[in-house]
């Protein structure tokens, strides 16, 4: 088994090709065409309860449609589809800082009550790559929704619907167009940011107690050390 910290991560991705778009976001990666969305690594559970959300979540998209109110208005099904991976994965991130909390506490409150034993302190290293391996993947989406925002083509070739019609009526895409793509895309790129900064806390949290603990330990091995020198002497 390899230790997770050597496990190469495959960077968040959301690329325009063509009349497709492929999703690779955390665990849910997908290539969405105009008329069907294809979701690989099925067999997954975490998978299959997005599948079974997404299914209710266009099912209520086409009740909706058939509202006769001007008020309703109905993104593509690309934006939804998107959306919704950017949702599952934010709320899935949240959720393990919210595990990681009582965590890191419990650890920390350990250390302060036996800073010289070694309970505990042989966790800090799994600890710390853990959490390292989580900013890891929590960065490279914040980098993946960055690099979309920073690039007004790319947010434009996402909405497919928009580039079909432009396309079957010889114009182009209104420019404007992709200010949805940038709000949708930048509401998950701030709520990204903030679990990247919790993740950041924390670590910073256990590197100071790890300094700390090696400085008391610096201290007690020089009263050991000057001990033994006195009593070489006596």
């Amino acid at each position: 088994r390899v230790a997770p910290r050597f496990v190469k991560q495959t960077p968040s991705a959301i690329v325009p090709r063509d009349n497709l778009i492929l999703i690779n976001f955390g665990y849910l990666r997908a290539v969405v065409g105009l008329d069907e969305v294809y979701l690989l690594d099925a067999h997954r559970l975490p998978v299959q309860d997005f599948a079974s959300e997404i299914v209710h979540v266009f099912q209520r998209k086409r009740e909706y449609e058939r509202l006769p109110f001007d008020e309703v208005v109905s993104s593509t099904h690309e934006m939804v589809l998107l959306e919704g991976m950017l949702r599952t994965m934010v709320n899935s991130y949240s959720r393990r800082i919210h595990l990681y909390e009582p965590i890191v506490n419990n650890f920390l409150d350990k250390v302060d009550r036996d800073v010289y034993s070694s309970t505990g302190i042989h966790l800090l290293a799994p600890l710390k790559d853990s959490l390292q391996s989580f900013e890891i993947s929590v960065q490279q989406s914040v980098d993946c929704l960055s690099g979309v925002l920073d690039d007004d083509d790319t947010m434009l070739d996402l909405l497919l619907t928009e580039q079909k019609a432009a396309t079957d009526s010889g114009t182009e895409v209104d420019f404007t167009k992709h200010e949805e793509v940038e709000i949708l895309l930048g509401v998950y790129a701030r709520q990204l940011s903030n679990v990247l900064s919790e993740i950041k806390y924390m670590l910073g949290r256990l590197q100071s107690k790890q300094e700390f603990v090696a400085l008391a330990m610096a201290h007690y091995r020089n009263r050991y050390i000057r001990m033994n020198v006195y009593i070489s002497i006596a």
